[in-house]
């Protein structure tokens, strides 16, 4: 990577163009077994999370679930979103919407453990002491 702002001590960004051509071309004249240096990438970026609109079919990759898909919408066409995932050969499918068993057995179970405890954090040591016992039979 070139970073002609340090290496020339230029702060400015009208310069900066001008700084970054020129230890571009320094470093390729130096490195001639490395690739040309451009200004834009040339690769692709695989992001884990795909978010994809409904109407037109529009992708956008995010690193993590960062896209609110109750406030967002595409810029294309106005459409929601709908939440893709890869799997562990880059393939993007719908992500899952079920919660999983531990999840499920909370929400059957929390309000009579409730009245047992008086804190969460008692009721959720006790949730997880009834499933795991529960699982290991």
């Amino acid at each position: 990577m070139i970073d002609g702002w340090s290496c020339s001590g230029c702060f400015e960004s009208v310069a900066f163009l001008k700084y970054w051509q020129y230890w571009a071309r320094k470093s390729e004249l130096t490195h001639k077994e490395l690739p040309q240096i451009r200004r834009c990438h040339s690769y692709d970026i695989t992001t884990k999370f795909i978010y994809r609109c409904t109407k037109c079919g529009q992708q956008v990759g995010r690193h993590s679930k960062s896209l609110d898909t109750a406030t967002k919408v595409c810029g294309y066409c106005k459409g929601t979103f709908e939440l893709l995932s890869r799997d562990k050969n880059g393939v993007a499918t719908p992500a899952k919407s079920t919660p999983n068993k531990f999840a499920m057995f909370v929400k059957e179970n929390y309000a009579s453990v409730r009245k047992r405890h008086a804190t969460h954090k008692d009721v959720m040591q006790q949730l997880s002491k009834e499933f795991s016992s529960q699982m290991n039979l």
